[in-house]
C-alpha cells in the first residue's frame, strides 16, 4: 500500500512538472505573440503618418473629393439625412467622418460655407444613453 501511494506521488509530480513546462512554453509563445502584435502596431502607425505625410504633401485625393487635414472628404451638396449620409458612404466604401482626433480649431476652418452644416460619424444610443462613433468608440468630448 505503501509503494502505491509513493508511485502515485511520484506519478502526480511527474505530472505537475509536465503541466509546469507546458504553461512555461505557453507563456513563452503568449509572449512572442505580444511583441509581435506590437510589431505590426508599430508598422501600422508608422505607415499611417507617412501616408497621412505624403498625402499632406501632394493631393491624393481623386475628384471630387478634397483633402483636409489628412483625410480625404466628400463635401456634399445634396440634402440627405443621417442615415441616408451613412449608406451612400458605405455605398462609397467610406464612412461618415470621425472627428475625434480634430480640436475646434480643426473644425472651425472646415472646407465650405461658415453656414454649412455636414453629417460626421457620431450617433447615440437610446439604450445606453450614450454617444459612440460609428467605429464603435466611445465619444469623450
Amino acid at each position: 500500500m505503501r509503494i502505491q501511494k509513493q508511485q502515485k506521488q511520484a506519478q502526480a509530480g511527474q505530472e505537475g512538472n509536465h503541466s509546469q513546462a507546458e504553461l512555461h512554453e505557453t507563456r513563452a509563445e503568449l509572449a512572442q505573440v505580444k511583441k509581435y502584435a506590437q510589431d505590426l502596431e508599430h508598422k501600422l502607425n508608422a505607415s499611417s503618418r507617412a501616408l497621412a505625410q505624403i498625402c499632406q504633401v501632394t493631393d491624393c485625393c481623386l475628384e471630387p473629393w478634397v483633402l483636409y487635414c489628412g483625410k480625404c472628404l466628400l463635401l456634399s451638396n445634396e440634402k440627405k439625412t443621417w442615415t441616408e449620409s451613412r449608406e451612400a458612404c458605405t455605398g462609397q466604401f467610406s464612412r461618415l467622418l470621425i472627428s475625434r482626433d480634430w480640436n475646434c480649431t480643426t473644425t472651425q476652418r472646415f472646407p465650405g460655407s461658415i453656414y454649412a452644416m455636414y453629417w460626421i460619424g457620431l450617433e447615440y444610443n437610446r439604450y445606453t444613453d450614450r454617444w459612440t462613433w460609428i467605429d464603435g468608440t466611445p465619444y469623450l468630448g
